[in-house]
């Protein structure tokens, strides 16, 4: 599964909805801190800082 998830925190609302570290996740948010916490548990996870609005994305690259 794919998976966007902005604002991300330290990743604790992902394992109540399912997501395993199988699935395909995207991380967003502007606290360098907490993507320590999230790669423990997803360690293939992409982390992008910065506001959900101007993320450093190219047009449309997380349409599946």
């Amino acid at each position: 599964m794919r998976i966007v998830d902005l604002g991300c925190g330290a990743g604790r609302d992902l394992v109540s909805w399912g997501v395993t570290p199988a699935d395909q996740v995207t991380g967003s948010t502007s606290t360098t801190a907490v993507w320590r916490l999230r790669s423990r548990d997803f360690p293939t996870e992409t982390f992008l800082r910065g506001a959900g609005e101007c993320l450093p994305l190219e047009s449309e690259s997380l349409i599946a």
